[in-house]
């Protein structure tokens, strides 16, 4: 393994220092090459301690020091060979653009070097100013050497990540950077030398995913590929094939410092939201620590794999609590988890529970809710996203309908659940959907994210003007048509279920809004708006809807013309957008002192909700506007005259006190679980 001193005898000693194992004499001339060469050291910046507390992100560098990284072939610097370009931009750019995204000394970073073996320079080391002055200092010591061998430097990434895995608010990645193809010993077998060092790097990838499977979500490979020559690549490209889409990430940069920040620029958003996907807005918070499935678990009912709740509440139309005369059987293992829930097999089951009833999914929040307020809030969220992205597939299958229609959407229903072990016993809750059965696929994501991989087991259909369409298109066009429905202020993606029957039966959609978080964690807000359009090529049904490539370009110029939603601009741009009041709702401006402006004030700058009926609801400064679906003639407008101020006690027992800003007199709301109470 080259750790014990080899003999130093004079042949012996030839071969070393032909292989460069033997420091070389330390003439005047020759450590004039060698200076110029960069390969005398400099004096190095102290490395900041390592913190061994657990962090919010660890990212491991792994950067290919094998000899070709000796080239100087940088055009826009000459004066750096490849290697000393790298951690010129790390230091310059990749380290200053972690720390501008709020990384601090909960969030580290490991630094592996490659060449015949692979070593870690630094490990834990925090972001900060020191760590770049150290990043930034490593250019002018590197040493580049020798081969390339991706496979321990893989290894050695992944037992550094292995031992952040029960780190539960840790976000991890792995970013990897090299100039060519592995040097690696190829496996016996069939196949080119490229092909099997393609086949075992991307089982090394699975293989991590695979044993980070309690993290999802929550782990980032990123593959850079540094030099002009794309047939280099190969094994970089099926290492972040591999991983599951999302998760991997490949990049070719050319040999120049602008492409190289670039896509340091590209890595720094890719790990800021995987920050975010664990740590919402920069805030810490408790993750559930829950049991997760595993391949040897039962399907049936078996009292010891299930938590047994004998009083069940659901939410029925009005949003009231009503008891269920069933009980509940949720398995203690999770059999998955999304961004915000963690997901578990239920069953319904008799009130004597030995009849099992139905087989549903039920979903909590992975996060640790201090009351329940704090969990009706977060339910609530959940089931107005499912509600809104059922509405809009309503009207999508209605617009798709011809001779011969396309599939069709269909978003599972939700109900929020109240569950108790006991009578009078804490509730947990839950949120209810039906069991999907079939090939469960993801079509999109909410990160940009298109699948193009897939079609059905079946012809494409007729529509419209358009003489043939791939079912495949469905997903992607109802995303796109989602953004033109609201005229620029929503995009619903993060399609996901399974397709049965020439229709797909989705859940856990996503919706992007110009206000982001305004629908949840996930709601990345106009930069998840961009990612999408980024990625998403119209396709023969967006065509047919009469959609175009150039819909986010035209809702830009139409927001910056008429001001963005919360932009405060003059009343001469607010008097333009449009409102058409109808004559009940004309009279109902008069009743109530309301003014045209104030509605183009809500219809510019409120917050946009779907009533049940498709109608439209803006609400700014205590104004209500509502207007027909299509959001152009305004049926009723009225003014909020109370406001609530405290919640007095928790569902299904609630309080509230609404006083009127107009007498001063207050009222005190009570409701109970059934409505006649209330």
């Amino acid at each position: 393994a080259g750790e014990l001193s080899r003999p130093a005898g004079k042949k012996h000693q030839k071969h070393r220092k032909a292989a460069g194992e033997l420091s070389r004499p330390a003439g005047k001339k020759h450590q004039k090459h060698r200076k110029a060469a960069g390969e005398l050291s400099r004096p190095v910046v102290l490395l900041p301690l390592a913190v061994d507390i657990p962090c919010t992100s660890h990212t491991v560098l792994v950067v290919d020091n094998s000899g070709s990284m000796r080239e100087r072939d940088i055009t826009d610097c000459p004066d750096l060979n490849r290697s000393q370009a790298v951690y010129h931009c790390l230091a310059e750019n990749f380290i200053p653009d972690q720390l501008r995204k709020g990384c601090g000394e909960a969030d580290v970073c490991t630094l592996i070097q490659f060449d015949n073996d692979a070593r870690v320079v630094f490990s834990r080391v925090p972001f900060g100013k020191e760590l770049q002055a150290y990043v930034r200092s490593l250019g002018k010591v590197s040493r580049p050497r020798n081969h390339g061998n991706y496979v321990p430097a893989f290894e050695l990434a992944e037992s550094v990540v292995l031992k952040e895995r029960n780190q539960p608010h840790t976000a991890l990645a792995i970013v990897i950077l090299s100039d060519g193809k592995p040097s690696d010993a190829p496996g016996k077998g069939p196949g080119t030398i490229s092909d099997k060092h393609c086949a075992l790097l991307q089982e090394l990838t699975q293989n991590l995913e695979c044993r980070l499977g309690v993290l999802p979500g929550r782990f980032h490979l990123s593959c850079l590929g540094f030099g002009n020559a794309p047939g280099e690549f190969a094994a970089l490209r099926a290492m972040a094939a591999g991983l599951s889409e999302g998760v991997g990430k490949f990049q070719q940069i050319q040999l120049d410092l602008a492409s190289i920040s670039s896509a340091f620029s590209s890595v720094t958003e890719s790990l800021t939201e995987t920050r975010e996907s664990v740590v919402p807005q920069g805030k810490q918070r408790d993750l559930k620590d829950v049991t997760r499935e595993t391949n040897t678990t039962r399907s049936s009912w078996c009292q010891g794999e299930f938590n047994l709740y004998t009083e069940v509440w659901a939410t029925v139309p009005g949003g009231e609590f009503e008891r269920l005369d069933r009980r509940l059987a949720v398995r203690k293992a999770s059999c998955g988890e999304g961004g915000e829930r963690f997901v578990y097999r239920a069953l319904f089951l008799a009130p004597d529970s030995n009849k099992v009833l139905a087989a549903k999914i039920v979903k909590e929040s992975k996060f640790v809710m201090k009351s329940n307020a704090e969990n009706a809030e977060f339910h609530s969220k959940c089931r107005t996203v499912h509600s809104i992205a059922g509405k809009l597939a309503t009207t999508f299958n209605s617009l798709t309908k011809g001779e011969e229609p396309c599939s069709d959407i269909r978003f599972v229903e939700g109900t929020v659940l109240q569950c108790s072990q006991e009578p009078h016993g804490p509730r947990k809750w839950f949120f209810l959907e039906e069991l999907l059965e079939g090939d469960y696929l993801k079509w999109n994501n909410n990160n940009g994210y298109v699948r193009a991989d897939w079609s059905p087991s079946k012809p494409a259909k007729q529509f419209g003007l358009v003489k043939r369409h791939e079912d495949a298109d469905v997903p992607q066009a109802f995303s796109h048509w989602s953004f033109r429905w609201s005229r620029g202020r929503m995009l619903v993606c993060d399609l996901q279920g399974v397709f049965r029957n020439s229709e797909f039966v989705l859940t856990d959609p996503v919706i992007h809004s110009t206000k982001k978080g305004q629908y949840g964690r996930t709601d990345r807000g106009q930069k998840g708006i961009d990612n999408f359009f980024l990625t998403h090529t119209c396709n023969a049904l967006c065509q047919a809807l009469g959609l175009k490539d150039t819909e986010q370009q035209d809702a830009k110029h139409s927001s910056s013309s008429l001001g963005c939603p919360g932009e405060s601009t003059s009343s001469i741009r607010t008097s333009l957008v449009s409102v058409e009041p109808l004559p009940h709702c004309a009279q109902r401006m008069g009743e109530r002192a309301i003014a045209k402006q104030q509605l183009q004030s809500a219809r510019k700058h409120g917050t946009m909700e779907l009533q049940h009926n498709d109608r439209r609801m803006y609400e700014h400064k205590g104004v209500v506007y509502i207007t027909d679906p299509s959001g152009r003639k305004g049926v009723t407008a009225y003014k909020r005259v109370g406001r609530r101020l405290s919640v007095l006690g928790a569902s299904p027992y609630a309080w509230a006190v609404v006083v009127s800003p107009h007498t001063g007199f207050s009222c005190l709301l009570y409701t109970s679980p059934s409505p006649r109470d209330s």
